[in-house]
């Protein structure tokens, strides 16, 4: 895509800076990293415009980067997040779709991934919540906390998971995923026929739901709408939970926190799809010491692994990656040279 034109293509390889930023080297004694992931969600956040109650997350913004025009590389869970971990287009990574058995989709042998070039470079590493990425040999997580089940919404069990292997590291830098199941519809099941520890539900009047423009004013609609904009308010209460509990560790002030979510809403026309609704995404970076603001550089998903990886001052594969460090620009309100992105869909 380029700035306001709808263009799908392949982008070849970029090289990433092994050293970290100035921005990393000022904070103290660690550069942790907690990386979130929201499962099926939009550009629907109260800071992106969408009328929802979502304060935590809008916070979250307000004290870090809001990247306004953040963008997939594909628009499917598997394929998406193996972008995310490598920094490599699908093409290249070689996951090219769903990873459970049906599909069986995987990364090619060889492929480098942040959990294992962190871990090699003495972070302690953990995933709370879904994976859908394989193999696993190529995803060496020390911990798997909260493993994924079938519609697990528990937003206080991860952040209580989360924060516990956080205190757990002591002096070890961390590298800790938390990959949530909301807002991902299973069949028309959102979750919020139940109470979740922790958490107050906010619910929707159908007949006052925002409706985004690429689905029709139907009754249906509409309620399928206020169930997913209620999942959507309760993932904002985990994330809430567990910036909480990081602050109450004492080490937010050496973390790097990037929320961002794996594809569009999944509604027609949205996941699965190259156009907008299923590639432009919401994506907050907080770094200590970079400020906050709006930033509208285009932006892709494969930026994620080299960004982190520039934070941690770990030096990248010895293959070129495809994306490029966003430390630079954070903080800051443009890039000029970012004015594309690529997308592509098997």
């Amino acid at each position: 895509m380029r700035r306001r034109n709808l263009l799908k293509g392949m982008a070849g390889a970029v090289a990433v800076s092994a050293t970290a930023s100035t921005a990393a080297r000022v904070v103290g004694r660690q550069r942790n990293v907690l990386l979130l992931i929201s499962d099926d969600q939009g550009l629907d956040l109260g800071c992106y415009g969408t009328p929802i109650a979502t304060p935590r997350l809008d916070r979250l913004a307000g004290a870090g980067t809001r990247f306004s025009h953040a963008f997939a590389a594909v628009s499917s869970c598997s394929p998406s997040r193996a972008v995310i971990h490598t920094g490599l287009y699908g093409h290249q990574n070689g996951m090219y779709g769903l990873q459970h058995d049906v599909h069986h989709q995987s990364l090619l042998d060889g492929i480098e991934t942040l959990p294992s070039m962190l871990r090699r470079a003495g972070y302690a590493t953990a995933l709370v919540g879904k994976k859908h990425i394989g193999p696993d040999k190529a995803f060496p997580f020390e911990a798997e906390l909260v493993p994924e089940r079938s519609g697990i919404r528990d937003v206080r069990e991860m952040a209580v998971a989360a924060a516990s292997f956080i205190r757990s590291t002591n002096d070890r830098p961390f590298f800790v995923t938390v990959a949530y199941s909301d807002p991902h519809r299973a069949a028309t099941d959102y979750g919020n026929d139940r109470t979740w520890p922790g958490v107050a539900p906010v619910s929707y009047d159908p007949d006052k739901v925002h409706i985004p423009t690429h689905l029709p004013d139907l009754p249906e609609v509409r309620r399928d709408l206020a169930e997913y904009y209620e999942s959507l308010s309760r993932l904002d209460s985990g994330v809430g939970m567990l910036l909480d509990l990081l602050a109450e560790s004492g080490r937010a002030e050496d973390t790097l926190v990037v929320f961002l979510s794996d594809n569009g809403r999944p509604f027609p026309g949205a996941k699965t799809n190259l156009y907008a609704p299923g590639l432009h995404l919401p994506l907050i970076v907080r770094a200590p010491g970079s400020g906050a603001s709006v930033n509208d550089a285009m932006v892709s998903w494969t930026d994620i692994a080299p960004t982190i990886l520039d934070w941690a001052g770990v030096a990248p594969p010895d293959y070129a990656l495809s994306g490029t460090s966003l430390i630079p620009i954070l903080g800051k309100s443009g890039d000029p040279a970012r004015d594309a992105v690529f997308a592509s869909h098997e």
